[in-house]
């Protein structure tokens, strides 16, 4: 009888570490990770070259990057006749909720390829992750992403930067075709904590920053009034303001920071 029961006993015990091992995990190497999925195609389609969509989820919700203007989970009321955001790790679910948007503006093909993507994060998605990727389906619809880990030192944090030259176009290889110096003109440009900072020789200004990769959006502005005395300082300056509120990506070029928009212009600055 001893026999039996301790047989009993030792299977009960298997079953229940066979059952705990099935069991999914907290997630942490699923759909939850510390970084952005970034669009390898939509329904099929690659994005358009030197764009990036990217797509952060969280627990509490989502926001990314979708090629032009970035994106975050709306929270809704309790009363809302909409589903909110949520994800099922279980079943393997992700709904969607409601997204709020920056509008900025960009080339007409961008903003078109916007719009399609964003129509898509609506409803709810079946998700399937691996080692590096993540697809979601819903119907004939399908999101393919692939992981991109969260640096470990933020780009950008506590640099402060000057400059005097304004890029009428950029090529690829990040050197300018045309630009323009304005005599006694310059500019200086602070990053810290989530807030851009700095001065021109007319103006001083402050406003928001958001990283994703190597897209930044610019945003909020706060710009005193104009102290220029010189005309041709406030031409330069009301373009130097125009490119800095399009400024879409950033890339660091040998000690320069290169700040660049959607339209080809930008501007080269220098570690100050």
């Amino acid at each position: 009888m001893k026999t039996i029961i301790m047989t009993l006993i030792t299977m009960l015990t298997l079953i229940a570490c066979s059952d705990s091992n099935t069991k999914p995990d907290s997630d942490s190497k699923g759909i939850f990770r510390d970084g952005s999925w970034v669009l390898v195609s939509m329904n099929g389609s690659r994005p358009i070259k030197k764009t990036t969509i990217t797509m952060k989820i969280t627990k509490k919700g989502i926001h990314g990057y979708s090629g032009c203007n970035s994106y975050s989970t709306v929270n809704l009321e309790k009363a809302s006749s909409i589903r909110p955001f949520y994800v099922d790790t279980d079943k393997k679910i992700i709904n969607m909720g409601v997204f709020m948007q920056t509008e900025r503006g960009c080339r007409k093909a961008i903003l078109k390829q916007e719009s399609r993507y964003m129509k898509l994060l609506r409803g709810e998605y079946h998700y399937k992750t691996s080692e590096n990727n993540l697809i979601l389906t819903q119907g004939n619809n399908s999101l393919t992403y692939k992981f991109a880990p969260t640096p470990k030192s933020p780009p950008l944090l506590n640099t402060k930067w000057s400059g005097q030259s304004i890029a009428v176009k950029l090529v690829p290889t990040s050197k300018f075709t045309g630009y323009q110096t304005t005599r006694g003109y310059y500019y200086k440009i602070r990053f810290h904590n989530g807030i851009v900072s700095g001065k021109t020789t007319c103006r001083s200004f402050k406003g928001k920053y958001h990283l994703d990769g190597n897209n930044i959006i610019l945003s909020h502005f706060k710009i005193s009034k104009s102290r220029c005395k010189v005309k041709y300082s406030k031409e330069t300056d009301k373009q130097f303001f125009k490119i800095l509120r399009n400024i879409t990506s950033y890339k660091i070029v040998g000690q320069n920071l290169l700040l660049s928009a959607s339209n080809g212009e930008g501007l080269m600055l220098n570690p100050k």
